[in-house]
């Protein structure tokens, strides 16, 4: 998206920008401390220990707590299978039947409505990174085992 100034005759400088569009009011009706919930729920649950797993699994049972509150339950979730074709429908019924989560998209009004949808959001960023870290550290044992092994094979031979 470029912007093209159109001069004017006088004085050949570009005419004022418009003015930004307004933003819309902070919501009053919640106020998540995310820092401190996410530095307490870290520090709660595994991360102290550098125990990802741990920390992925009470991410995982927050979701679903959050998911199922019965407050908002409908707005996060379809309970029903009605109107979905057959295939998603026999595919939604192997994996928990009507009471399987199943994604839903929100729209801008939906989402500010309860302070879980929010959360929702939040804890699933904090599962994927906890099980990213998890990898990694996975990946840099198995590098230092590597690099471990070749070391004492080299002196080995050395002693040999």
């Amino acid at each position: 998206h470029t912007h093209q100034y159109i001069m004017s005759e006088d004085n050949n400088t570009p005419p004022p920008e418009s003015s930004p569009p307004p933003t819309p009011p902070p919501n009053p009706k919640f106020n998540i401390p995310i820092h401190t919930l996410i530095e307490t729920s870290q520090s709660s649950h595994g991360l102290r220990h550098n125990d990802y797993n741990q920390y992925r699994s009470y991410c995982t049972n927050r979701l679903s707590r959050l998911r199922h509150d019965g407050s908002i339950r409908k707005t996060l979730s379809h309970s029903v299978i009605h109107g979905i074709s057959s295939a998603e429908s026999k595919n939604q019924l192997k994996k928990g039947g009507k009471h399987a989560f199943l994604k839903k998209a929100l729209g801008a009004e939906e989402a500010t409505q309860h302070v879980n949808v929010m959360l929702v959001t939040l804890y699933c960023a904090e599962r994927c990174w906890s099980h990213a870290m998890e990898m990694k550290a996975d990946y840099d044992d198995a590098l230092s085992s590597r690099s471990n092994a070749s070391n004492s094979k080299k002196k080995r031979k050395k002693a040999e």
